[in-house]
């Protein structure tokens, strides 16, 4: 169904129940843009920036740069954020820095998406375009 889908950040068909996709593996997830998921589960201190170790992505596929959109589920639930953030083209991701502003520790558990990855060329239409 459709119905459950509607609140979702960009075109992403997944469903979520909280902030953890359904045991949907990160392979299958890949169609439309990446999801950045936590590695391993840890606790964030309240109104704190962390960095933690997210499932390694690759790149490489971006060009100049992605974009990092973050979950609106984990802000919502959680006030857990990457906030919007530029990472390089190429290479692999493996960790992201994230910003919790409540006042009270939260856990954020293995395999909690954090954001998905978009590719940037939209965003820079003003820019010229550096040759490669």
């Amino acid at each position: 169904g459709k119905l459950g889908t509607r609140m979702k950040i960009g075109a992403l068909p997944k469903i979520f129940i909280g902030d953890t996709a359904m045991g949907a593996p990160v392979e299958e997830m890949t169609e439309e843009a990446p999801n950045l998921v936590v590695q391993n589960g840890c606790w964030i201190p309240p109104r704190s920036r962390k960095v933690v170790a997210t499932q390694p992505l690759d790149l490489n596929g971006f060009g100049e740069g992605a974009l990092v959109e973050p979950s609106q589920a984990l802000q919502t639930t959680k006030r857990v954020s990457t906030g919007k953030v530029l990472v390089s083209g190429v290479g692999t991701i493996g960790q992201m820095a994230i910003t919790h502003l409540s006042d009270h520790k939260q856990w954020i558990e293995e395999g909690t998406v954090l954001g998905i990855i978009e590719p940037v060329t939209e965003i820079k239409e003003g820019d010229t375009p550096v040759a490669v």
